[in-house]
């Protein structure tokens, strides 16, 4: 499979090439993600596309309070929090030199909905050659009740996805 992947993305002309769809949670395992994808994405002279989706019902927006400068307790809706995350996520991972160069030439993208289905929906629409995305590696009652985004997204996907999961702190 990955020769497939390489093969894909070196058969285009590099100005039409193929994005790599991140998905991202600001969790470390998005991070651990993000890097190897920015990694993979700078050795294939491809686009790199991270995407965060705001788990919010249309029909019942949130609100998340986060203090804004000059404006402590203010509510704000959670896209407009989500987004200011995501450029922060983008800064912090930015910091590692050697991808901060691939880091800074994404495309990012802020979409509301439920994370597996949307995911898939922009992949689709962007015509990914691969999503890369990070795996929190749950088992048991949590994986039972919470599911699992990347198993969804991995059952579903018309195009390959690689997950990354953290090693274990044991």
């Amino acid at each position: 499979m990955p020769g497939q992947v390489t093969d894909i993305l070196q058969a285009t002309p590099s100005s039409e090439r193929r994005p790599i769809l991140v998905p991202v949670d600001f969790s470390s395992c998005s991070e651990a993600a993000l890097l190897f994808a920015a990694h993979f994405a700078g050795c294939a002279q491809a686009p790199l596309l991270v995407l965060h989706v705001v788990h919010e019902p249309r029909q019942d927006p949130g609100f998340y309070r986060r203090a804004a400068a000059g404006h402590s307790g203010l509510m704000r809706p959670l896209e407009d929090v989500a987004g200011d995350m995501l450029v922060d996520f983008m800064a912090e991972v930015g910091r590692h030199e050697s991808t901060r160069g691939t880091l800074a030439a994404a495309d990012t993208r802020l979409v509301s909905g439920l994370p597996a289905r949307r995911i898939q929906e922009v992949a689709l629409r962007e015509d990914a050659a691969l999503i890369v995305m990070g795996s929190h590696g749950l088992t048991g009652l949590s994986h039972a009740v919470l599911g699992s985004v990347a198993e969804r997204t991995i059952r579903h996907s018309n195009c390959p996805v690689l997950t990354v999961k953290l090693p274990d702190d044991d």
